[in-house]
């Protein structure tokens, strides 16, 4: 075998990338334990968020969506109930033209409150795109205010990262959430229009209908279930995927990648890692499946039944010609209704869960991000001490640091050398107040900097990138590393 063989046979026998888990298993649980109830709770809750993003970005805009939508409900019932008005002449009319007198005038108002309703709907809809865009940008916000102010143990955290990309997906969703949301509530208020005049036809109408939306309500939850178990399946394989990518494809690592012969190794791993998520994607295609046609065949069943009630009301006399008539166009209003809520309020109903993602997230981060103490560093230190002083990253049992007594004054020139996990950047975090010890304390001028606001200590941080050539480097290859100092405690160039 030549020499060009053997190393395409081993480059062919990689082992494959190792497959990461979602670790963070709180919401699976949540999933796996949520009652139907609970779960229609979510689609409130998200209706409030989006209702408190709205009026923080425009109150003016949010009121005149309410309005809208409200005077839509209102339209389709006028609508109805003038239509109503007009059937029984129509239907149970002597002549021609004594029917088309007596309906004219229900029909011009059925009318009149059709083109009204659609002008609420284009006011609302026009609402929501001047809402829509700032909601989206007060997510992101929340977000990038999240992660700039939250001490940096949290990012040391194991699962930060994962519960990160799970709330960032929530403040995507924001940008869809105010148009979801309208959908799903005038989907609802058309809803309890139509089904006010079906009561008032005749009573068994509004159950029979109500029924035949709920095998389709029920299909688009589970459908929805579906769909988060899917992204809590991948999102650990989608951020390696995200990460590779940006390594195969950024120009700042594009030397070492040829110059390591590294290009067949790193695409057997990316397209390892994409077959694994398309591979989930896939074999859940056969769920969704079994989801629907049932649901379908359940709301299929529920309709002929509702239709079968109306037509023996009207054979066995309970129910006159024109009431039927009115129900039917009724029935016909509600199916698009019907139609609308379901689509809608799933819709909702995942955005509420992706939204409690980004709640938790930013609620955590808010907690961590405040002030550690009330003392004020208002210059910078003359004197930083150590004592006793260790750290230990979350999830660890041993300190990767420590116990370290050292003092340092303003003017001393100090390097600080040591091996790749010696604990070097850490030493740093603790001495500029970056991060707080496990135990033992850091002070400045003689006070802890767990006692005191790190903002106002940040203030007195410099950061001096320094240029490292390592001996295992090639030659004409530099290695570059910057770490943040106190002002005022210099760093020689050429220190690690």
């Amino acid at each position: 075998m030549s020499e060009q063989q053997d190393v395409k046979q081993k480059t062919v026998a990689a082992p494959a990338p190792p497959e990461f888990k979602y670790t963070w298993g709180q919401h699976n649980e949540t999933m796996e334990a949520l009652s139907l109830r609970q779960m229609a709770r979510r689609v409130p809750a998200a209706l409030r968020q989006t209702s408190q993003l709205a009026l923080a970005v425009n109150r003016n805009a949010f009121h005149v969506l309410v309005a809208a939508q409200i005077l839509g409900g209102i339209c389709t019932a006028a609508a109805l109930a003038a239509i109503s008005k007009a059937m029984v002449p129509l239907l149970a009319g002597d002549g021609v033209q004594e029917r088309i007198s007596a309906s004219i005038w229900p029909l011009v108002i059925a009318a009149a409150m059709t083109a009204l309703g659609a002008l609420s709907s284009i006011a609302s809809g026009s609402a929501a795109r001047r809402l829509n865009p700032g909601m989206a940008t007060l997510a992101d916000l929340a977000m990038v205010d999240a992660h700039m102010d939250v001490e940096l143990e949290a990012y040391d955290a194991p699962d930060f990262t994962e519960r990160s990309e799970a709330a960032e997906t929530g403040s995507a969703r924001s940008a869809m959430l105010l148009q979801d949301a309208l959908g799903f509530t005038g989907g609802l208020i058309d809803m309890v229009a139509v089904a006010s005049v079906l009561a008032l036809v005749h009573p068994v109408l509004l159950p029979l209908l109500l029924l035949s939306v709920v095998p389709r309500g029920l299909g688009s939850v589970y459908a929805a279930r579906l769909d988060y178990r899917l992204h809590n399946a991948t999102v650990a394989s989608r951020n390696i995927k995200h990460m590779m990518r940006w390594h195969l494809t950024t120009p700042k690592l594009s030397e070492e990648l040829r110059g390591n012969s590294m290009r067949p190794y790193a695409h057997a791993w990316y397209a390892a890692v994409c077959e694994r998520i398309d591979s989930r994607m896939v074999s859940s295609a056969p769920q969704y499946l079994v989801v629907y046609l049932i649901a379908a065949a359940c709301s299929g069943v529920f309709v002929v039944a509702t239709y079968g009630a109306l037509a023996a009301l009207v054979v066995g006399g309970y129910m006159a010609i024109a009431a039927a008539g009115t129900a039917i166009v009724a029935m016909r209003t509600s199916t698009a209704a019907l139609s609308q809520l379901v689509v809608y309020g799933a819709a909702m109903f995942q955005h509420a869960l992706y939204l409690g993602d980004y709640t938790t997230f930013v609620k955590e981060a808010a907690a961590k991000s405040g002030p550690r103490g009330p003392q004020v560093i208002e210059g910078g230190p003359e004197k930083i001490r150590l004592e006793e002083a260790t750290y230990t990253y979350p999830g660890k049992d041993e300190p990767a640091l420590g116990p370290v007594s050292l003092t340092l004054t303003r003017g001393e020139v100090i390097a600080v050398v040591g091996e790749n996990g010696a604990g070097k950047s850490t030493l740093i975090r603790l001495l500029t107040s970056l991060t707080v010890p496990s135990s033992g304390t850091v002070s400045w001028d003689g006070i802890p900097t767990a006692d005191c606001d790190q903002r106002t200590a940040w203030q007195h941080v410099g950061l001096v990138t320094s240029l490292t050539v390592t001996g295992r480097s090639p030659p004409g290859r530099t290695s570059h590393s910057v770490s943040p100092i106190p002002c005022g405690v210099r760093k020689p160039s050429g220190t690690p």
